[in-house]
């Protein structure tokens, strides 16, 4: 269906030099998602960016969820393959699904030991997507359902 969807990218690393404000400022009270959200040309996807500063667990954070699922129809969660921080499998339940990004040159052995702990947790749908380095999902990507 055509719906609104808002991609939360947790690719990059918040300490990453070029890191741009994001959802962790928003978090932080030093920023809105107004300015935060950015639109893809001729697409119905918002990307969100990680942020500047880590994004800590708590009610914060679960009010914010709430209320981006109030605003768009999808919440796409996008996560490298190694990540399986406390933050990542606990944002995996709410979200509509997961993107889940292996690194070209890297084994499999932890973007398949994700996923388990991402079904564990909750995921309602899982998708592993070849990204060429840490910087995110390559466009185009072939995408193989979990």
């Amino acid at each position: 269906g055509k719906g609104r969807a808002v991609l939360i990218d947790l690719i990059q690393s918040p300490v990453a030099a070029r890191a741009r404000e994001g959802f962790s400022d928003v978090l932080d009270g030093v920023s809105t998602f107004g300015r935060v959200l950015h639109g893809e040309p001729q697409s119905r996807l918002h990307i969100l960016d990680r942020g500047r500063s880590p994004i800590e667990l708590g009610e914060n954070l679960d009010n914010a969820l709430v209320a981006l699922a109030r605003t768009y129809d999808y919440v796409v969660l996008a996560i490298a393959g190694d990540n399986d921080s406390d933050l990542v499998l606990g944002l995996a339940s709410f979200a509509d699904r997961c993107v889940v990004a292996r690194r070209v040159n890297s084994a499999a052995q932890p973007t398949e030991a994700l996923v388990s702990a991402l079904e564990e947790s909750g995921a309602l749908a899982i998708d592993v997507a070849d990204a060429p380095d840490a910087s995110g999902v390559r466009r185009g990507a072939s995408v193989v359902a979990a």
